[in-house]
């Protein structure tokens, strides 16, 4: 595999983080650099794990990972989107919960799926794995955290409305990924 496939890979597969990053940047009341890097690091760090995972996992596991992943993204996705929205009911605070660990790591597992069935790919090809998980990972991570700074910049402008879109925006992300992988919209 050459350097432009594997960018095109890596550009392809930090889409998802890339929105959620975004998503979350709208939700939260204040944002730093702080927040923008653990963010990138989670969504990289996985990415790159995942495609390490579904590579040794390789062929053992090629069929039922394809079969599920795209229903484990969309119900995760919606699950974070509808809690998103149910949030706005709350104080302007507990917003901030989508840059806490616990919400990020169920939003890097849900946005590096596709990541883990990409990896069984890349072992189907005999493609050495490091230097192309590498790449995903940084480019997920280079993408994401300018994702959170435009989501805030972006949330600024909408005020109330902000974590009401970024849960919209997270279920219509897991809700193309469904229909994606179902055949019924081609991205």
């Amino acid at each position: 595999m050459g350097i432009v496939e594997t960018i095109v890979i890596s550009f392809g597969l930090s889409a998802d983080a890339c929105a959620v990053s975004l998503a979350n940047g709208m939700a939260a009341p204040r944002i730093g650099w702080r927040d923008a890097l653990k963010t990138g690091l989670f969504f990289g760090g996985f990415q790159f794990l995942m495609t390490v995972i579904g590579y040794f996992l390789g062929l053992l596991v090629a069929d039922a990972i394809k079969q599920v992943d795209h229903w484990i993204a969309f119900g995760l996705l919606v699950l974070i989107g509808m809690q998103m929205i149910l949030e706005t009911r709350k104080e302007e605070s507990s917003r901030a919960d989508c840059m806490q660990t616990p919400r990020l790591f169920v939003s890097a597992i849900a946005t590096s799926i596709d990541a883990l069935a990409t990896g069984v790919s890349l072992a189907i090809l005999a493609t050495p794995i490091l230097p192309v998980a590498t790449t995903i990972g940084v480019t997920t991570c280079m993408l994401s955290i300018p994702g959170v700074f435009l989501g805030k910049r972006l949330g600024g402008f909408l005020q109330k409305g902000a974590a009401i879109l970024g849960g919209v925006l997270l279920m219509l992300i897991g809700t193309a990924i469904l229909l994606e992988h179902l055949g019924i919209l081609s991205l």
